[in-house]
């Protein structure tokens, strides 16, 4: 599995760990795993259909703008930093190399319709790997929810200090 992309890129442990994860994608669980940023919930059928997010006030009700993210736009200041480290060849190698269908392909009931969602989170992982290896990030922790065998769907808490991954357990 991903073995066209994997001999594209360049050698490197951490990259490997990204690959194997993502090959034995909830296979296993273990809570331990987890970072501290991590709410585990139970698993809920409209979990793609929601707001991604609970506890946070509304819009109109934030005094502060910067306070009122989504969660995409969490990590969207670490991928603008991101993109400027890793080549766009190889930003370009990632988004187009097969990773949706082979994950897809290696998942089971439920969470075969999340295949877009953990593809596109592996690509950013990925690529945070390339750029700046382990160092702590939201994108690393979101890279430990996977490989403790949990899915991140969303997120709680007060933006940018409190911010929790809500997480189920992926294994069935």
């Amino acid at each position: 599995m991903f073995s066209s992309l994997r001999s594209a890129l360049p050698a490197d442990d951490e990259i490997d760990e990204v690959f194997r994860v993502f090959s034995d994608l909830f296979k296993d669980e273990n809570s331990a795993l987890l970072p501290s940023r991590v709410r585990v919930t139970p698993y809920v059928e409209d979990a793609q259909q929601s707001y991604f997010r609970d506890l946070v006030k509304p819009w109109e009700e934030v005094q502060d703008a910067r306070a009122a993210r989504t969660y995409s736009e969490l990590f969207d200041q670490e991928k603008s930093a991101l993109y400027r480290l890793v080549p766009i060849d190889v930003r370009k190698m990632i988004v187009e190399s097969p990773l949706r269908s082979e994950i897809e392909s290696n998942l089971r009931g439920k969470l075969r319709s999340w295949s877009d969602w953990i593809a596109t989170d592996m690509m950013m992982i990925l690529t945070k790997r390339i750029g700046t290896s382990k160092m702590p990030s939201r994108i690393e922790d979101l890279f430990l929810t996977y490989r403790a065998g949990y899915m991140s769907y969303g997120w709680t808490g007060g933006y940018p200090d409190d911010v929790h991954f809500l997480a189920f357990s992926g294994v069935q």
